[in-house]
């Protein structure tokens, strides 16, 4: 074979086989994973107390968010009240009326509000491979005093996952998100100076190398207060940590705290530009 004829033999073959391998690797390519997860929420409304403040914290990994609902409620008479709450999962609840300890139960249940039934729907379209077909509510008895009463309820919730910047020849990196329905907070009576007050801190599994001082976090959390999708506002804090204090007038719909295995102010910079400086 002569070798101009040679070399263009070798050529064809070279582009036959990049086309089968850039064909191969797209036709096997699989789509982002995303791991869908419901809402919890706050107490829902009972008509015979009055809510005077919520205390809401959220302690943090990549896995999971440790959820501690802190409430104190004012009742005119002594009696047991029903109370009730949103939850994406059958997990435990550790539930204390006035320090003591109460049975709570979780159990699976069909939306009836617009507000659960947007939340179901937005699982069922998230979640392809499995997608939830209902919520669940957890249920406890308050036995109050007249007066003031504090309701504490502790349970541990599994996140939101969705993979971005899937390649050819890369791993994606996954987004976590936490979310809190305060929604229900609005239709209760609220004393006229109540309060709720949001703090959140993240644990991260990977800290920055010693060896890069510049490099910045690794793992790093955001958190935002919801009243719309066009309405979506940066809390205060920084990778780490978040805070805020809610009034009656200002209380969001929801609670959004997004957590990345990758540095959200290098990647996404717009996400970062009310937060403060690294910690």
């Amino acid at each position: 074979m002569k070798p101009v004829q040679r070399f263009k033999t070798l050529a064809v073959l070279g582009l036959l086989a990049f086309s089968c391998v850039h064909t191969c690797v797209l036709a096997n390519m699989r789509a982002p994973r995303v791991i869908a997860q419901g809402s919890s929420s706050a107490l829902y409304p009972h008509p015979t107390i009055k809510a005077l403040s919520e205390t809401l914290a959220l302690q943090c990994t990549l896995t999971a968010c440790n959820v501690t609902a802190t409430y104190w409620l004012t009742s005119d008479k002594q009696h047991d009240a029903h109370l009730t709450f949103v939850m994406p999962d059958a997990v435990p609840i550790s539930a204390h009326v006035n320090q003591l300890s109460v049975n709570a139960q979780v159990q699976a249940f069909g939306p009836s509000r617009i507000e659960e039934q947007k939340m179901l729907a937005e699982i069922a379209k998230a979640n392809y491979s499995s997608a939830q077909t209902s919520l669940h509510q957890a249920q406890f008895i308050a036995p109050l005093r007249a007066g003031t009463n504090q309701i504490e309820v502790r349970y541990e919730q599994k996140l939101y996952a969705i993979e971005s910047g899937l390649g050819y020849f890369r791993e994606g990196q996954f987004d976590y998100t936490m979310r809190y329905e305060v929604w229900p907070l609005k239709e209760w009576v609220l004393a006229p100076n109540f309060a709720l007050t949001f703090t959140a801190t993240f644990t991260p599994s990977e800290t920055p190398s010693p060896w890069h001082e510049n490099s910045g976090p690794v793992q790093t959390m955001r958190c935002m207060a919801v009243q719309s999708i066009e309405s979506v506002k940066n809390l205060p804090g920084n990778y780490y940590n978040s805070n805020a204090v809610f009034n009656a007038q200002t209380l969001p719909q929801r609670l959004l705290c997004v957590l990345a295995d990758q540095n959200l102010a290098k990647h996404r910079p717009e996400s970062f530009k009310d937060m403060g400086p690294n910690p």
